[in-house]
């Protein structure tokens, strides 16, 4: 597994809006999410190294909230997850 802590909850469709959180992706869903302009900033090199990871044979990267207790245990050890998968 590649994960990624940074200080966002993860990949957002429509940022910041809480309920619009993607808690799975596919290497194309990211790629779409980068060229289509939905994703921006900061997020862009995130979803970049996680894209090149999958796509190098990493099974899964993960991109989670540092700040929020238990973040690495509940994505890792959950079914729901916090954070945004990319498979």
């Amino acid at each position: 597994k590649f994960i990624l802590m940074t200080d966002v909850p993860g990949v957002f469709s429509r940022f910041p809006e809480p309920d619009s959180l993607l808690s799975e992706l596919t290497t194309s869903e990211a790629r779409d999410l980068i060229t289509s302009g939905v994703v921006g900033a900061g997020m862009i090199p995130k979803l970049e190294a996680c894209i090149a990871d999958v796509e190098d044979g990493v099974p899964r990267a993960h991109i989670l909230d540092g700040r929020a207790a238990h973040s690495l245990l509940v994505e890792l050890f959950t079914a729901q997850g916090v954070g945004t998968m990319v498979r």
